[in-house]
């Protein structure tokens, strides 16, 4: 007869339930790797954004300093075409000052002839002053010639000083229009990096936040995986050491009340039972005290009640045994390679008592295990099934 091993058909659930697990870990952990990796190539692009926002900036103030320039240049060459204007303008109505007088003058000389200027100098009242007339009046008139042709020079100077300014003056003006222009196309295009940016730092927010969320799912699911992975642990333990936890709990009210529900003090092969056992090659007969469990060498032995230890001794039947007292009943833990525990000492349902003999013990591999009330009495009636 082979013991229970409970916790066989949660074992298989389990493995799936990890399986399961351990498959949406991994495919978590392949959608992490992908959102830092979108995350790190939407870092890069804002970064590499900025920098090309950085020499639109430095471009778009430089245009600034270039229209400003052009600006300042476009006053001057105005307000000295201006200033041409005004000279060329005084010069022009000098000139038709002289001419006019210059007709008067003529007229004059037409209806009267040259009589006047011969007047003044036959007027003279001697011969040098009649010569300083006629001096002054060359000279007046060469004066009035040089002053004409000296405006009329300077006329013609400005005038292309005037035509140079005008050109001058509309090319800058078509420079700074084309500086504009490039200036507005530079604007626009910091405009659409700047939403760009915008755009970008929305996605890795967006990016950040979903991260950080499947980060928290991840360490959520591998401490359940943990957990899982341990409760599998703790079933492969059980099922070789015989120890489970919630088999103990369950236990309630005394000793008596708990018969056939008991856990077994180490999970393994029933080899011997309780009362007359008959040699089957040698037909001898002997009487078993309790029954013999083979079970791994060293196997953890644990009390299948609360009590308390009344005795620990060594026989050359039982090897090392150990006593505890559940009120009426004592049970007994034989062939024990180890012992744990001490005289009085009070033990909890499935507390350790000992460790299961080895080929060094009576048994063997494995333990005795009896049951006492005023004699001893099957314990495997009292053991679960």
């Amino acid at each position: 007869m082979t013991t229970p091993a409970a916790g066989q058909g949660l074992a298989v659930n389990g493995k799936e339930s990890r399986q399961a697990f351990e498959s949406q870990l991994a495919s978590l952990r392949s959608r992490i790797s992908a959102d830092e990796k979108a995350l790190s190539q939407t870092r890069s692009q804002e970064s590499a954004t900025l920098q090309l926002l950085n020499r639109l900036n430095r471009d778009i103030a430089i245009r600034e300093r270039v229209v400003e320039t052009f600006e300042q240049r476009i006053k001057e060459l105005s307000a000295e075409r201006d200033s041409v204007f005004a000279q060329v303008e005084r010069l022009s109505s000098e000139i038709v000052a002289l001419k006019e007088e210059y007709r008067a003058r003529a007229t004059h000389a037409y209806k009267y002839g040259r009589l006047h200027d011969l007047a003044l100098i036959f007027s003279a009242a001697s011969i040098n002053q009649m010569l300083v007339r006629v001096n002054y009046l060359r000279r007046f008139s060469d004066a009035r010639q040089a002053q004409l042709e000296e405006i009329s020079s300077t006329t013609v100077a400005l005038e292309a000083r005037r035509a140079d300014l005008l050109e001058t003056l509309a090319h800058t003006e078509q420079t700074l229009r084309e500086a504009r222009k490039e200036q507005e196309s530079l604007l626009d295009r910091k405009r659409e990096r700047e939403q760009v940016i915008r755009n970008l730092r929305r996605q890795k927010g967006r990016l950040e936040t979903q991260l950080a969320e499947r980060r928290k799912a991840e360490q959520d699911l591998a401490s359940r995986l943990e957990a899982l992975i341990e409760a599998e642990r703790r079933r492969a333990a059980e099922a070789v050491t015989g120890f489970d936890a919630a088999e103990y709990a369950a236990l309630t009210g005394s000793f008596e009340t708990n018969q056939g529900r008991l856990p077994w003090p180490a999970r393994g092969t029933l080899v011997e039972r309780f009362g007359v056992q008959v040699n089957q090659e040698y037909g001898t007969r002997t009487t078993n005290q309790g029954i013999v469990v083979a079970t791994l060498p060293e196997a953890d032995v644990r009390s299948v009640f609360e009590g308390r230890v009344i005795g620990i001794d060594v026989m050359p039947v039982y090897g090392r045994y150990v006593m505890v007292s559940h009120g009426d009943y004592v049970s007994v833990y034989g062939n024990l390679s180890t012992v744990y525990v001490t005289p009085q000492q009070t033990l909890t349902a499935g507390q350790l008592v000992g460790k299961a003999g080895t080929d060094s013990e009576p048994y063997g591999a494995g333990y005795f295990f009896g049951l006492s009330k005023d004699g001893f009495v099957d314990p495997a009636k009292w053991l679960s099934r």
